[in-house]
């Protein structure tokens, strides 16, 4: 009587504590095993998530397949075997079914020779299945391995719980061009290759890979058939095995190394007397405690017995991920809080003690960095292999950047020039991220698709108390490249977010530019009065953008400057900038628009921008008193804030000037188009966002002969020139525009119309284009 089929689950690529002997150098430098599970648990956790068919594919070896057949009927013996090819070394695994003892000792003997092993396989009707097939296991897997792979190959891993679904998709579109005359093809050019499949027919499979014990049956494999490997094997030698569950990322790999530690961490306490220290385990033990535990955080949020039911799904590794991210930031906030604070007040003992606390919170959360590293240069290397055979994805040349900054929800010219470029990015269908840092407990998106990473550390300068210092958490932000598959990062200030930046890109192995948009030396400089300080920050900038695969520049003036700091000029590009002009225009002159300020007429020349030493104000305030007793009726509008705003307030006759305070928006551009002229007498500026503005909204401008201003303004066109340091040339050239209603209105039209080639619709373009020239330059 023939027996009915039935669906039939198993989890195809699970491993046990017999899998002790790892190839991973660092596993075997901790004397650990890549898995901790014992069998039973195998079998009990793949039953209890809807398995009905169980083996165990350890390393080369079937002792706990064995284990698990003498205790249940519905499991047979299988093994992962690691082959080579023998005329380079390269390693690929390959996971052979139901098998038997004897076969298995032939299996051991034939792997270091990846030919003679399939040809047995193949010959003794073993069913076997190549795994991850785009993964390289040992960094020396090339498109003639895939080649030769796929005529010795039947059946192949399409689903992995630990790798990301761009394997899948990749490999399937690799596969669905194989046709019997490509393998024709290839079994000629690689005469001593096995030719098993030339019917270009393959089966598929799914396996969670898990190391853990916690993602066991995340992928898993169904066919309709009866739960016995004699059936499975059929199956996958028919062609009808289907790959089911889930994929995994970044996360699952991380989540299965946590179980892989807790496990080490078990069999090295259980190896001890209970007086005798492990310093290495108790240490990271109690920096977990302290921590509280994870499942203290959950706050009751998960349900443990119902995660051991469904498993490790996409629901419970988020729910994970979501309560652990916080402690960890926490944890580095406690450590970091204490250890500058004892640095800045000289306590070096309990510096040094900090810094170990420092190592302890990065050994916690190694498992995190180390496996989006991993998983972001494995998925990489897959769609390599992909190119390789001249396929391309549906979005190609869909490019996707990543921009960290130090400054983003600060009032200030970088701030609002990336976020502006990022809108109209969203805008125009360009993938640019923006990433900055927050005292956010987790990663957060906002509704406008910016990123905030979680700050482990906040310092304000005593000579800049406005702008904070946020050293972000490292893993999030490799977590956000990984997740969201960044191409190219744009690191675009020397601060703490920018050096993460820098590690971060390194790390998962994606070109990274910076760009430079504050001059920090000259800053440092006229913050602190201080050379050496100035010095140091100097070499510091320069090694950061001479670190970088290109630098951004918006000015030739910051060209310089970079070749200045020993910045190859190869690696140097000039990318164009933007505004609004939308919002700034000349039409929104307002005679009543100074009215709140008790200004009803007089000549006003305005100054827009933070309101700091290094802004050089101190200059433009002593030549509007010179001013003042030419045309006392003359009035100096400050817009902004900053540290400097008393000291200025106090060297200005109080009748004489408005300070309005931090202005944006509609009103801003009202006021700038309401008043006579602008003046700015930075020299420090890279671009001169407000320099442009003003032009837009019909101002003539005056600015200094030192600094990037002067590159986006026409002199004796659009406005102005002077030395910024000269009090008689700001009076001079102020009341000359102040008298000379004609003049104004002449050069407020011709700025006007010189602004218009700042549009920020083609700004972006123009800078995403350039990004895309980079990339096309660093993959060549």
């Amino acid at each position: 009587m023939k027996t009915e089929a039935i669906e039939v689950r198993v989890d195809l690529h699970v491993h046990s504590s017999y899998s002790d002997k790892p190839y991973s150098w660092f596993l075997r430098s901790g004397h650990s095993a890549e898995c901790y599970t014992l069998p039973k648990t195998v079998y009990e956790t793949a039953t209890r998530r809807g398995m009905n068919l169980v083996t165990i594919t350890d390393h080369d070896t079937i002792d706990g397949a064995l284990e698990l057949r003498s205790l249940y009927d519905n499991t047979f013996l299988s093994e992962e075997v690691s082959a080579r090819f023998p005329e380079d070394g390269c390693v690929i695994h390959t996971i052979a079914l139901d098998i038997t003892e004897a076969q298995h000792a032939e299996l051991q003997r034939l792997r270091g020779n990846i030919y003679e092993l399939t040809q047995y396989m193949s010959q003794e009707g073993i069913a076997y299945f190549w795994c991850h097939p785009l993964s390289d296991v040992n960094h020396r897997l090339t498109k003639s391995h895939i080649e030769r792979c796929l005529l010795m190959f039947r059946a192949l891993e399409l689903r992995n719980g630990t790798r990301d679904h761009v394997h899948e998709d990749r490999l399937a579109g690799i596969v669905s061009g194989v046709t019997p005359e490509t393998l024709a093809g290839w079994a000629e050019q690689y005469p001593h290759t096995p030719r098993i499949n030339l019917e270009g027919r393959y089966a598929f499979t799914g396996g969670s890979d898990d190391h853990g014990g916690i993602a066991i049956a995340r992928a898993f494999t169904t066919f309709h058939g009866q739960p016995t490997g004699a059936s499975l094997s059929s199956a996958v030698r028919a062609a009808i095995t289907a790959p089911n569950g889930e994929n995994g990322d970044g996360t699952t790999l991380a989540h299965n190394c946590y179980g892989v530690t807790a496990g080490y961490f078990r069999s090295q306490l259980g190896k001890r007397d209970p007086g005798e220290k492990n310093a290495s385990s108790a240490s990271l033990i109690k920096a977990l405690a302290r921590r509280k535990t994870l499942f203290e955080q959950a706050g009751g949020r998960i349900d443990l017995e119902e995660m051991k039911d469904r498993g490790h799904t996409q629901e419970f590794q988020d729910l994970l991920l979501g309560f652990a991210e916080p402690a960890l930031v926490q944890g580095w906030r406690e450590v970091m809080t204490t250890t500058f604070g004892a640095a800045f007040q000289g306590r070096v003992a309990e510096v040094a003690d900090g810094v170990a606390e420092m190592i302890k919170a990065t050994l916690l959360e190694l498992p995190y960095i180390l496996s989006y590293r991993y998983h972001t240069r494995d998925r990489k290397k897959a769609h390599g292999y992909y190119e390789s055979f001249g396929l391309n994805e549906a979005d190609k040349g869909k490019l996707r950047v990543a921009i960290v900054t130090d400054t983003l929800d600060e009032v200030n010219g970088v701030a609002i020039g990336l976020r502006r470029l990022h809108a109209e990015a969203r805008r125009a269908g360009l993938d640019i991220h923006l990433v900055g840092i927050s005292n956010v407990d987790r990663l957060t998106i906002d509704e406008d698709g910016i990123c905030r990473l979680p700050s482990v550390f906040e310092h304000r300068l005593p000579e800049y108390p406005q702008l904070p210092f946020h050293i972000p958490h490292l893993p999030s932000l490799l977590r956000y490249l990984a997740e969201h598959r960044i191409d190219l990062l744009q690191c675009s200030t020397p601060g703490p977010a920018g050096f993460a930046g820098l590690l971060a890109a390194r790390l998962v192995g994606i070109p990274v530019i910076g760009q430079f948009h504050t001059d920090v030396p000259e800053y440092t400089l006229r913050l602190t009065g201080d050379p050496t300080v100035a010095n140091l920050t100097r070499m510091i900038v320069g090694w950061f953008y001479r670190s970088m695969d290109r630098t951004l520049v918006p000015s030739e003036w910051v060209s310089n400057l970079m070749r200045d700091m020993g910045v190859p000029v190869e690696r140097i590009r000039r990318v164009p900038r933007g505004i609004d002009l939308d919002l700034f225009y000349s039409a929104q002159r307002d005679e009543h628009a100074f009215d709140e300020y008790g200004l009803n007429g007089e000549p006003k020349v305005l100054y827009v921008g933070r309101v700091s030493k290094e802004k050089g104000l101190m200059h433009l305030a002593a030549g509007f008193r010179a001013l003042s007793r030419e045309m006392p009726g003359a009035r100096l509008v400050v817009i902004g804030d900053g540290p400097y705003t008393a000291e200025l307030a106090s060297q200005m006759p109080s009748d004489k000037v408005v300070f309005t305070g931090q202005i944006t928006g509609e009103k801003l551009a009202r006021l700038y188009a309401s008043s006579d002229v602008f003046a700015f007498p930075s020299e420090t500026e890279t671009f001169g966002n407000v320099v442009v503005e003003a032009q837009a909204t019909g101002l003539p401008v005056v600015v200094a002969d030192r600094g990037a201003a002067r590159e986006n303004m026409r002199e004796g066109v659009t406005g102005l020139v002077v030395d910024p340091r000269d009090p008689e040339a700001w009076a001079r050239t102020l009341k000359q525009l102040l008298e000379d209603k004609n003049l104004r209105r002449k050069m407020g039209s011709a700025a006007q119309a010189f602004a218009q080639r700042y549009r920020m619709d083609e700004a972006a373009r123009g800078t995403f284009d350039e990004y895309l020239r980079i990339l096309e330059e660093l993959r060549s």
